[in-house]
């Protein structure tokens, strides 16, 4: 999820979806689309929250949609391609 709609690539218009914010407010959201993590990463279906503060990024996702591991560290994370191990990205 984003708050910035200028992050989604190939914004589409989506059945409204109801979000529960930490703050304790409720809003829909209508558009989803691709955000781009790098030259080769991508992530599908990104919800725009408006009025969200911080980006949030589901970690089983995207292990599952980029066919990954993440391993995590106290400043940084390594995401792994699952098969050879090679590292695909860095955070």
């Amino acid at each position: 999820m984003t708050g910035i709609e200028g992050l989604l690539k190939e914004p589409e218009k989506i059945s409204p979806v109801l979000i529960d914010l930490p703050n304790g407010v409720r809003i829909m959201s209508t558009k989803q689309g691709t955000v781009p993590l790098g030259e080769k990463l991508k992530l599908n279906k990104v919800l725009y929250v408006p009025n969200l503060n911080s980006n949030l990024v589901s970690v089983a996702r995207m292990t599952k949609d980029l066919h990954c591991t993440i391993t995590f560290f106290d400043d940084h994370c390594i995401l792994q391609d699952r098969p050879s191990r090679n590292p695909i990205g860095l955070g």
